[in-house]
Order: C-alpha cells, then structure tokens, then sequence
C-alpha cells in the first residue's frame, strides 16, 4: 500500500496536499497549526511534514501504523490466517487504509486496547478510545462494545438478526435521518451526504448471511457455557457483525454511516473463518474452507474493481 501511486484512494491526494503544504514548519509550530483536522491527526501531519517525509515515505509510514498493529489481533486470534486477509481485502477494510488515513489510524489505536475489554479493564479501553477519537470521532461509535462483548451470543439470535435488519431496510431513510439530525452532522441533513441510492443491499445481505453462519457455528459454546480468551474475541466479532448487517441498510439512505460500517468491518476477518466451525465433519470443513476462499476471491475482485478510488491501482514509479 505504501508503494501506491499519490492519486489512489479516496482521500489521498487530500492527505499529501496538507503534508507538501505545511513542509518547512519549525518545531514550536507543530502542535499550533492544528485546525485542519482533527488534532492527533495534525500533529502526527506536522511532525511528518517537520521532518521532510517525501510522499512515498509518508504513504509507508501511515500504512505500518494502519496495518500492523490490527494483524497482531488478527495473527493471534484468526483460525484461518489466509482467509482472514482475503477478508481484509474484500471488504471495507482496504479501501479505508487506501484513502481514509485518519479513521483507519484511529481504527488500529482502537484495536491496540482492546484487549481491555477482555481484562475488564475499561479505563484502558476508554483510554485507547479518547486517543483515537483524536485521529476521527467516528471511533467513538465503536465504545458500545464494551458492554456488548460481555453478552453471550445465543442460537436464537439467528431468527432476530434478520428480523431487525429487515426493519432497517425498509425504515432506513426514517432511522438514518433521525440520528442525523440528533448528531452534529446534522449540517449534513439535505446535502450531497443525503441521498437514497436504492442499491441492491448486497452488502446487506452478505453481512446477514455472515452473522447467521457464525451464530450457528457457535451454538455449541453458547449452550455449554465454556468461555476462554479466543470465545470471547470471537463473542466480541459476532456482535460486531451483527451491528454491521443492521447499519449498512442506513449507508444506503445517508452515505456517512459508511463511517460506522467500515470500522465494524474490521472484525469480520475474526468472524469468517469461524463458520467452517459450522460442521464437526473434517471434510466439510475443508470444502466450507474452500468454498469461502473463493468466495473471497471474487468478491475481492468485484469489490475492487467497483471501486474508482483503487480499481487503477498503480505503483508511484508508474506513473
């Protein structure tokens, strides 16, 4: 990703033009030319900018802060390391470490204290999620989680996902615009932000059928009771996913819940390989492994090409 060409993803140029511009700042204004962004963002874009970081640099730089400390979660805690970057790459995930530097910055610190959830320690997590909340606010949508995660998915929850997802479609203007115009992006009401695409609700979609599989796959853990480490990580996902499939109806009617949704897409890496975990059969798992790995391919492929931000992708010496 580091290696890109300056006009791939969303936001990057946008990002690059605040780096060349701030370029010969001294040290005692680093921390005063801050208005811009939000203020961790800007400090780290003048500290980058102070010390001369050429583009390709700053583009390695942000993408080692984006990447490596969330594969540490998922190395860790993955049952299917290869599965879970096809995931990665499928999904929202790439597009917003592409382009989105700060909510995918902000996204990283999150996952760097998350295991205060598991310790029950929610000064640490609260912690990690004000320090992100100074890369982009939107990650402090993600602070619900805490409380979430200490909720046991059950079996029965596969009749009630589809059920509330199914109101989310077909109220998703009147929800949407509700909690719009309760944030302060209720500027936004009326804007090019707001607008029904009326899309296929393909994502939709795939994250229910997502949610319902991995439900079904942990029955077993849920009706017995066993709680360990991995459990609770892999607890913490499905909810995660769940919230996905009910919020990306919303994306739909007001495009800036795509904020929401990208960030709980981070955990569906987790989620995926565990639903080959839906059958004790070793050869079902093995075609349900396959299966899935070539699903991710060509949603990848689908994915990536619908996308005009990174669908030209092309190194930096390429162009």
């Amino acid at each position: 990703m580091g290696l890109r060409a300056y006009n791939i993803g969303a936001d990057t140029e946008w990002y690059l033009y605040y780096l060349e511009k701030n370029k010969g700042i001294t040290l005692n204004q680093i921390p005063q030319n801050t208005e811009y962004y939000e203020y961790g963002y800007s400090l780290f874009n003048n500290l980058c900018s102070y010390l001369n970081l050429d583009k390709t640099t700053f583009l390695l730089v942000v993408s080692v802060i984006e990447v490596i400390p969330y594969f540490i979660f998922v190395s860790k805690y993955s049952q299917n390391l290869l599965l879970s970057i096809l995931t990665f790459m499928a999904f929202q995930p790439l597009n917003l470490c592409m382009g989105m530097f700060r909510q995918a910055i902000a996204i990283s610190i999150f996952f760097l204290g998350i295991n205060g959830i598991f310790e029950k320690n929610i000064k640490k997590y609260c912690i990690c999620i004000i320090i992100a909340s100074f890369f982009h606010t939107s990650i402090l949508f993600l602070l619900p989680l805490y409380w979430l995660g200490k909720l046991r998915i059950h079996k029965n929850m596969v009749f009630f996902v589809p059920i509330i997802t199914a109101v989310f479609v077909v109220f998703g203007k009147v929800i949407s615009h509700y909690i719009v115009s309760k944030s302060h992006y209720n500027g936004y009401l009326d804007s090019k932000y707001d607008t029904t695409e009326n899309g296929t609700q393909l994502l939709t979609l795939v994250f229910l059928a997502i949610s319902v599989l991995c439900i079904l796959s942990i029955r077993n853990h849920s009706d017995s009771g066993t709680s360990n480490l991995i459990d609770e990580k892999l607890n913490l996902s499905i909810w995660a996913c769940m919230l996905l499939c009910m919020c990306q109806p919303l994306v739909y009617n007001f495009v800036l819940f795509n904020r929401v949704t990208a960030a709980l897409s981070y955990f569906l890496p987790i989620c995926i390989p565990n639903i080959c975990n839906i059958t004790k059969d070793e050869k079902g798992k093995m075609y349900l492994t396959v299966g899935l790995v070539v699903f991710m391919i060509l949603f990848c492929y689908r994915q990536i090409g619908s996308n005009i931000y990174i669908n030209d992708y092309s190194f930096y010496w390429e162009v």
